[in-house]
């Protein structure tokens, strides 16, 4: 099941599923402690001013926590028909509409204004794009063909997609399951994250310390821009253009720290440059993303104000760091449909940062996914893997009033 999962990763896939299998072989309890664990207890961090691309140390109390392999955090208790893995049902216990069906009936039904959004540009789903990129990476195994939609033997770990209307099968293995370290006990499924959970550039420099030394030319502290393949990105030049300007200010940075500090070798110039292209993601990302997002009220309330002089004093390392799986298979993709798919040349691009973003799109034709299944089937499917519980769900939860759901649903 861990074939074609990175190496690094691999280890705490086996755990995860182990400790699954565990559960229900033995009929323990969810939660329990005599569950198998392989993982590794947390190495003391070495010193070190700079991030790692893993995200680890990034809290030195809790070395891994947020890093790369960690599971996704939950916003709401997972959803699962079994309550503990198995993809979640109907409240009448019935198999629920695929989602190409689930989809297409949203859009048939769905009325969207088509008034503008305020406050909003295109460019705001091209930077929600970037965040869920640089915060999170859904790992899927590799497979050899036909394992699940063949009819023979299915693989243990299959959840095919199925279209009633087409008749057609596409080939889909669960995500790749993790456990909390410190807990190993095994409580519901857990999916990998792929990425570090912080902010830290990782979508442009990567997530392990292969992936950094594709992106460095190992020369005066510089990056490859040529050997960028999101730059290069035909279905979506916008995104491709922000990628490049970020590379640019890189090399533009590291030329002025190379002026500035004649006896730094290539890698203090690249670490340090590494640092402050990190920290303009992090400076926009709060003080002009989030409150366009969110409201100018909740950036406050939270303290996400970047201090304007002196450094912040509210970290606690106490504070789990993570990404919510509710966050980037739903909230964040919706705010990246805000974007513009087709941009003809890098004259356009002023548009996508002046004029309004219209509302959220359904629009699937720039699907990256199984030609097949379009990009918002494949996420209804996705959540359901995950056991991210239904939108009613999240109503509840926010608005504290509970609603009654048809069993037909």
């Amino acid at each position: 099941y861990v074939y074609g999962v990175d190496h690094d990763l691999q280890a705490r896939a086996r755990a995860g599923l182990e400790a699954e299998r565990f559960t229900y072989q033995t009929n323990a309890r969810p939660g329990s402690n005599d569950a198998p664990c392989r993982i590794k207890p947390d190495r003391p961090c070495p010193p070190s001013k700079y991030r790692t691309p893993s995200g680890a140390c990034n809290n030195v109390r809790h070395p891994v926590w947020g890093a790369r392999g960690a599971p996704f955090l939950k916003l709401l208790p997972s959803a699962y028909s079994d309550g503990v893995a198995s993809p979640r049902q109907s409240v009448g216990n019935h198999v629920l509409p695929t989602p190409t069906k689930a989809v297409s009936t949203l859009i048939n039904h769905l009325r969207l204004s088509p008034e503008a959004h305020e406050g909003l540009t295109s460019l705001s789903g091209v930077w929600s794009e970037l965040i869920l990129r640089d915060i999170s990476s859904t790992v899927h195994p590799s497979s050899k063909q036909n394992v699940c939609c063949s009819g023979k033997t299915k693989h243990p770990e299959c959840y095919e997609i199925r279209d009633e209307q087409t008749g057609t099968c596409v080939e889909y293995l669960r995500s790749v399951p993790s456990l909390t370290v410190h807990r190993c006990n095994f409580d519901t499924r857990e999916q990998m994250n792929g990425a570090s959970s912080y902010l830290d550039g990782s979508h442009i420099y990567g997530s392990t310390d292969e992936q950094l030394h594709r992106v460095r030319t190992y020369s005066q502290g510089k990056v490859d821009i040529s050997g960028c393949e999101a730059c290069n990105n035909t279905e979506d030049k916008t995104l491709g253009m922000m990628y490049s300007a970020l590379l640019n200010e890189h090399n533009r940075i590291a030329d002025e720290l190379a002026r500035a500090n004649e006896h730094w070798d290539d890698t203090k110039l690249f670490l340090e440059a590494r640092r402050l292209v990190v920290a303009q993601i992090q400076h926009v990302t709060l003080n002009e993303y989030v409150p366009s997002i969110l409201g100018e009220g909740a950036r406050t309330d939270r303290e996400l104000m970047p201090v304007t002089a002196g450094f912040y004093n509210g970290y606690s390392s106490s504070n789990v760091g993570g990404t919510y799986d509710a966050v980037a298979l739903a909230a964040l993709r919706a705010l990246t449909s805000l974007r513009k798919h087709a941009v003809d040349d890098a004259t356009c691009l002023e548009d996508h940062v002046t004029a309004s973003a219209n509302r959220v799109s359904l629009d699937t034709s720039h699907s990256a996914f199984e030609p097949r299944v379009d990009v918002n089937a494949r996420l209804v499917h996705v959540g359901r893997d995950h056991g991210i519980p239904g939108y009613v769900r999240f109503v509840e939860d926010c608005s504290g009033h509970n609603f009654t759901v048809g069993s037909s649903c």
